[in-house]
């Protein structure tokens, strides 16, 4: 169901981060990784995601500051 999807996986703990996107993965057309959220919006600027899977508590930036900038510069939904 995935298979045609890309999605970004942020996660700042790379113990959880490696399994994790070991598994997406197999399940995604493509998976990008960052370990904060100021890399997470480099990587949505320049590889345009389809989907954006966020921890919360991150050094840097935070997953919620993340995706509030996601918001205020894309609106709810980034066109493709």
């Amino acid at each position: 169901m995935l298979e045609n999807y890309s999605a970004l996986y942020v996660e700042d703990e790379e113990e959880v981060r490696t399994p994790t996107s070991r598994y997406l993965r197999r399940r995604l057309k493509e998976l990008y990784e960052a370990e904060n959220g100021e890399i997470g919006l480099k990587i949505i600027e320049e590889k345009n995601p389809d989907i954006v899977i966020t921890d919360i508590e991150m050094p840097v930036m935070n997953g919620l500051k993340m995706i509030d900038q996601i918001r205020e510069h894309y609106g709810n939904t980034k066109p493709i």
